[in-house]
C-alpha cells in the first residue's frame, strides 16, 4: 500500500541520516588526530632547529678552542697540560657534536615520517568528505521523493 512504501521510504531516510551522522563524527575525529598530528611535527620541528642551532654553536666553540690550543702550544711549551685538557675538551664537544648529528637525523626521520601520516591522513580524510556528501545527496534525494510522495498523498 501507499502508506507501507511511505513507511518504507522513512525508514531508510533515517537509516541513511545514522550513517551520515556517524560519519560525520568519523570525519571531526579524524581532523582532531590529524591536528594533533600536525602540532606535534611542528613540535619537534622546532626541537630539530633548536639542537641544530646548539650544534652549530658547539662546532664553533669546537673550533675556537682548537685555535687557543694551538696558540698556547706556540706559546710556551709549560702549557703543554693546557693543551691536553683542551684535546678533551675538544673531543668531548665532538662527541656532544656527533650525539646532536644523530639525534638532528632521527628528528629528521620523524618529520618526515609525520609529514607521511599528515597527508595520509588528509587523504582519509577527504575520502570521507566525498562519502559525506554522497550520502547526503542520496538523502536529499530520498527526501524529495518522501516529500513529493506526501504531496501526492
Amino acid at each position: 500500500t501507499l502508506y507501507t512504501i511511505h513507511y518504507k521510504l522513512f525508514t531508510i531516510h533515517y537509516t541513511l541520516f545514522t550513517i551520515q551522522y556517524t560519519f560525520y563524527t568519523i570525519h571531526y575525529t579524524l581532523y582532531t588526530i590529524h591536528y594533533t598530528l600536525y602540532t606535534i611535527h611542528y613540535t619537534l620541528y622546532t626541537i630539530h632547529y633548536t639542537l641544530l642551532t646548539i650544534h652549530y654553536t658547539l662546532y664553533t666553540i669546537h673550533f675556537t678552542l682548537y685555535t687557543i690550543h694551538y696558540t698556547l702550544y706556540t706559546i710556551h711549551y709549560t702549557l703543554y697540560t693546557i693543551h691536553y685538557t683542551l684535546y678533551t675538551i675538544h673531543y668531548t664537544l665532538l662527541t656532544i657534536h656527533y650525539t646532536l648529528y644523530t639525534i638532528h637525523f632521527t628528528l629528521y626521520t620523524i618529520d618526515y615520517t609525520l609529514l607521511t601520516i599528515h597527508y595520509t591522513l588528509y587523504t582519509i580524510h577527504f575520502t570521507l568528505y566525498t562519502i559525506h556528501y554522497t550520502l547526503y545527496t542520496i538523502d536529499y534525494t530520498l527526501y524529495t521523493l518522501h516529500y513529493t510522495f506526501y504531496t501526492i498523498h
